[in-house]
This record gives C-alpha cells, structure tokens and sequence, in this order.
C-alpha cells in the first residue's frame, strides 16, 4: 500500500499567521486590544506584528474596545459580580474610562445580580455581616450590600427596588 504524500502548503508569514490567530479568537468572542496581543504575543506573534494586526483589526471593526466592554459588563452581571468588580477589570484590560463608564450605564438591575449572588451565598453557612462581606467582596456597594442583606433576612419582597 502506497501512501499518498500531501502537497506541502507554502509557509504563511507571521503577519499572516497573526491575523489568522486573531480571527479566531475574535469568533468566539470579544477581547480588548490588550488581550489580544498577549495572546498573539503568547503563541509566538512578534509584540510589534501583534500590534500591528490589532490597529488592522481595530480599523476593521473585528477588534472594538467598546464592545468588549459592554460584553464584559452583561457578562460579569450575569455572574452575580457587581459594578466596582467589573470597574477594576475593565481598566486592568487599559480600557478607557470613558468606555467603561458607557459600559457600566447599560439598563442592569445591580441589585437583582446582588440578590442573585446573595442566594447562592446564603445557601451555605454565616450570617448578615459575612454575607455583606462577601457581596462587598463581588463588587458590589457597602450600601447595596446592607440592603439586599436585610432584606433577604427579614423576608421582604425581593422584588422590590432597593434605592
């Protein structure tokens, strides 16, 4: 039996092979512009072709900070973590704060994430002040954190707002 030797494709150039990295990153999901690089600087992408092929990206609309932000706000919402977390992660990903300040203004009931979280919490053992701590913790408010916590112990209609 004969094997059948494949033709041999020619070597894609690193520029090349950073934009194909990037695409498929960027289909699964969104990155910001920092995360990106590391990521093509990771599996052996040049820092200047990885910045290049970001700005390529970025003119492209592949690559948008603002929608990396405004993913990454509904997504950490969803986890039950609150406005002061996501704050933090998104200026370690060098967004910038007029980003994340449009990112935070999205329509998110951060109370209805608190109590979310607090249930999950609560299901186990400790008390108000642990809890509290714990919400603290996820980023949300001290203020927050006090109501939603008195509000789950005294058996209040969590589903009243809680300004």
């Amino acid at each position: 039996m004969t094997t059948r030797k494949r033709p041999s494709r020619p070597e894609a150039s690193p520029e090349q092979r950073a934009r194909g990295i990037a695409e498929r990153c960027l289909a699964r999901r969104e990155h910001s512009r920092r995360e990106l690089i590391q990521k093509l600087v990771g599996r052996g992408i040049a820092p200047d072709v990885a910045d290049a092929t970001a700005t390529q990206l970025a003119a492209q609309d592949w690559l948008s900070e603002e929608r990396f932000a405004e993913s990454r706000v509904r997504h950490r919402w969803e986890q039950g973590r609150g406005p002061i977390w996501v704050r933090a992660e998104l200026e370690q990903h060098d967004i910038a704060p007029e980003l994340i300040e449009q990112a935070l203004a999205q329509e998110l009931d951060w109370a209805a994430a608190a109590r979310r979280a607090l249930q999950r919490i609560a299901g186990g053992s400790g008390d108000e002040f642990s809890w509290r701590q714990k919400l603290y913790q996820r980023g949300f408010d001290a203020g927050l954190c006090r109501r939603v916590v008195t509000a789950y112990v005294h058996g209040e209609d969590q589903s009243l707002p809680l300004n």
